[in-house]
């Protein structure tokens, strides 16, 4: 067998590499869409509108690896929700959902935006477990926005 893998045939090594790389199962980005069809049917069936910001926040998680501009408006919507509601962990969310999703098509300026919008609001609330946590995950989205800037000094300021 070692014959083989090691010292035999270069064909048999790329023949190996073929099937290790392309017959092995891989993580696939399609969307369940059970998962996304649920969520659909619970954010029309709702009437709590902190549930349906929650969903709006899911949906976008689904749609972002796919469909990242359908994601986004998702984000926004559940942004504004939020916003209505006057819900301080949901608005800081969203606008770290909205940051990861703008990096996400390359629309860097609008990430940092919206990054620095939810990390404002999360600064004055960082005493709270929940908000802590989101904004610890803003600021380590400033630093991988400036990052992909290449401003490396300022992503430094940030992580």
């Amino acid at each position: 067998m070692y014959f083989l893998f090691c010292k035999g045939s270069k064909w048999i090594i790329v023949l190996n590499l073929f099937t290790a790389i392309f017959l092995c199962p891989s993580p696939s980005f399609a969307q369940d869409i059970r998962r996304v069809d649920s969520l659909k049917s619970l954010l029309q069936k709702t009437v709590d509108d902190k549930l349906k910001c929650d969903v709006l926040y899911a949906l976008s998680t689904e749609y972002g690896a796919w469909d990242p501009y359908a994601a986004l408006d998702y984000a926004e919507k559940g942004l504004q929700l939020a916003i209505d509601l006057g819900d301080t962990l949901r608005v800081v969310k969203g606008h770290r959902v909205k940051g990861q999703l703008y990096r996400r098509v390359d629309d860097l300026t609008h990430s940092i935006k919206s990054f620095r919008e939810g990390e404002t609001i999360a600064s004055r609330h960082r005493f709270q477990r929940e908000i802590r946590e989101e904004y610890k995950d803003i600021l380590n989205g400033i630093a991988i926005t400036y990052t992909f800037f290449a401003d490396y000094d300022k992503a430094l300021e940030y992580n």
